[in-house]
């Protein structure tokens, strides 16, 4: 008599999909693709579908970036960030070698830790093709930001930017301002101060440092 083997589903796959993506709101992204990502198609459709993903690498290892970036799906992430700190260092250059920013075309919150103004020039123009972006951060080494201001403000959505490494000494209107953005966290001269609230008219929050 020939056996039959049948594979069970374990008791976790048994569960609705609705008290799954709940188990997956106390796990961090990285927590929920290592440990779900590729195990069947179930859970890849679960994965498509949940809309929490929030990826952040600023404490992460060398083996779990690697096995991570076998089986990443961009449009699945809605939240970012890369870090090139002490603890990760080059580790936007080595992402940006796997993904361009403008594959994550879900992506609602984008922070970019520690990064250098070579970097961000190579990565401004695919920032801005992120139109769902509502929250950007970019902070690092002390940059003149001016013409990336301008770039950012093509972004329809943006609510919150934070770019506190900046100079913006040479600001000039633009004739597109952000309309949508809340808060808003730079560095700046004094005298450009009363030009912030030209450009960004729905204003609600701002934390400035002050150039004399």
């Amino acid at each position: 008599m020939q056996k039959v083997s049948i594979k069970m589903p374990s008791s976790f796959e048994i569960f609705p999909p609705e008290l799954i993506e709940m188990i997956f709101r106390y796990l961090s992204g990285l927590d929920i693709y290592l440990s779900f990502g590729r195990l069947n198609h179930q859970f890849d459709t679960l994965l498509a579908n949940y809309h929490y993903i929030s990826l952040n690498f600023r404490s992460i290892s060398k083996l779990k970036f690697d096995s991570l970036m076998e089986y990443l799906r961009p449009s699945d992430i809605y939240g970012l960030t890369l870090s090139n700190s002490r603890e990760t260092i080059e580790q936007i250059e080595l992402f940006l070698s796997h993904w361009k920013l403008s594959d994550f075309i879900n992506l609602r919150s984008l922070h970019l830790h520690q990064i250098n103004q070579r970097i961000l020039s190579l990565v401004s123009h695919d920032i801005v093709k992120l139109s769902n972006l509502l929250i950007l951060r970019i902070d690092g080494c002390e940059m003149n930001g001016s013409f990336f201001l301008e770039d950012f403000s093509q972004l329809p959505y943006l609510q919150y930017l934070c770019v506190p490494n900046f100079h913006h000494w040479s600001w000039n209107i633009y004739p597109s301002p952000v309309n949508k953005l809340t808060h808003l966290d730079l560095r700046c001269h004094v005298k450009r101060i009363p030009y912030i609230f030209i450009l960004y008219p729905s204003l609600r929050s701002v934390n400035l440092v002050i150039d004399p």
